[in-house]
């Protein structure tokens, strides 16, 4: 899930962290910024993720804290800012430490080129997402046998609803033809077919 980070859509942010459980979150700060500045909108979207979650927090989420545009930097700015990062790992582990499972470094990506500091994140970001897919709870045997029932009814050829002709017949109407989208219909007709198959996996 991306995260925009302007005001109008904190609503809906709220409503997806309620319910994350288990979960791995990457917060973006900019290098070509003011860095003070840029700490405490990361404090704040820290902040953010903890008072979303706090009905949940018998797990500690995952964070992982990343930097873009390194490659506007010079190499003494650079030098400069890992200093920065060392010291802002530490304030925000001691500021979060019983709330967030925060990674010990702070990622300080160029943007324009997949160098040694992106591969390395994306190493560390699969580490994190396989701990928590291994850490999930077990999925329960009789939806773990819907599943497998539902990929095989949708190789079986023939219509539940017996709607074979369905897009065709809608289209056909020349009014009908002007006001439907063909796309839409069709994402509708398969909607329902396969809600049709769960159903009969269901009944069976």
């Amino acid at each position: 899930w991306d995260f925009g980070g302007h005001v109008e859509y904190y609503v809906s942010h709220d409503l997806v962290l309620r319910w994350c459980r288990e979960s791995v979150f990457v917060v973006m700060a900019r290098l070509d910024r003011n860095r003070e500045l840029e700490a405490e909108n990361l404090k704040f979207w820290l902040q953010f993720i903890v008072t979303c979650m706090q009905a949940r927090q018998e797990i500690k989420p995952s964070v992982i804290i990343a930097c873009s545009f390194r490659d506007r930097l010079c190499k003494e700015e650079v030098e400069q800012v890992e200093e920065w990062e060392a010291q802002l790992t530490k304030r925000l582990s001691r500021v979060f430490k019983d709330k967030l499972k925060i990674h010990d470094k702070v990622f300080l990506l160029n943007t324009l080129e997949h160098d040694e500091s992106m591969h390395k994140f994306q190493q560390v970001l699969s580490a994190e997402c396989e701990r928590v897919r291994l850490a999930q709870a077990k999925m329960p045997r009789v939806c773990s046998d819907v599943t497998q029932a539902f990929k095989q009814r949708q190789l079986e050829t023939g219509c539940i609803l017996r709607r074979e002709h369905f897009v065709n017949t809608v289209l056909y109407e020349p009014l009908q033809a002007q006001l439907v989208n063909h796309e839409i219909l069709c994402d509708k007709d398969t909607f329902l077919e396969d809600h049709s198959r769960l159903i009969k996996i269901a009944l069976q």
